[in-house]
């Protein structure tokens, strides 16, 4: 038995920038929901909004992105799908909390991108 390798500086650096940016993401809606803001009433107001238009659609395409990411990185149909679902729900969110476990599994920033069944390294 081997000792597991140890992880490249790239992967320890995204196991604190991933859950920072569940920290810096998550702590604003959090703050908003506790604020009691109203997110049907502020949302159309944010669509009424030329720029608000643009943050949605960008907000759409990354998700749809990061959707795709775990899908195709994923082993696992069920793992994937539990983790579009997350990212339905939580946005960027869910997608940093994905970036975090992947990091948290991987020894190279290579198994992070693309997982541990596609790299030269897997077993």
């Amino acid at each position: 038995m081997t000792a597991p390798a140890t992880p490249t500086p790239g992967v320890r650096l995204l196991r604190v920038l991933a859950p920072v940016g569940v920290l810096a993401l998550g702590w604003p809606i959090a703050a908003a929901f506790a604020a009691g803001a109203p997110l049907g009433a502020e949302g159309g107001e944010i669509l009424a909004l030329a720029w608000g238009v643009v943050t949605m659609v960008d907000l759409a395409l990354a998700l749809v992105l990061g959707w795709a990411w775990i899908a195709w990185r994923e082993a696992s149909a069920v793992r994937a799908v539990v983790w579009v679902a997350v990212v339905a729900v939580t946005g960027s969110v869910g997608v940093c909390a994905y970036l975090a476990a992947a990091a948290w599994r991987a020894t190279d920033v290579a198994e992070v991108l693309v997982g541990p069944r596609r790299t030269a390294h897997a077993d």
